[in-house]
């Protein structure tokens, strides 16, 4: 059982859907911890806003090169999303200097 888990491991750490599923889930904990840390502060300045869109701006276009072969809808929804995403965070920039 151990050499078969071995070969496993190896095995999805060569696959791209693997690094790419491991990329969001780490943005994802990042936005959520900025998230709780921006409101749990409660700070004067609301730079942390712009990081969090941009993360989530980066998060949405791995998903976009994620679904752009298989779901074409899909991706495009992604696509809109990512543009709405980085308005946000360019805004959210702006207001806060």
């Amino acid at each position: 059982m151990n050499g078969y888990m071995k070969k496993y491991v190896k095995m999805q750490l060569r696959d791209k859907e693997f690094h790419r599923d491991f990329i969001n889930m780490c943005l994802g904990v990042v936005i959520i911890v900025l998230g709780i840390i921006q409101f749990m502060m409660n700070l004067e300045t609301t730079i942390y806003y712009g990081l969090i869109f941009l993360l989530g701006t980066v998060m949405t276009t791995a998903n976009v090169v994620k679904f752009h072969k298989e779901n074409k809808v899909l991706s495009t929804i992604f696509l809109f999303l990512t543009v709405i995403l980085m308005a946000a965070a360019v805004l959210s920039v702006i207001l806060a200097m």
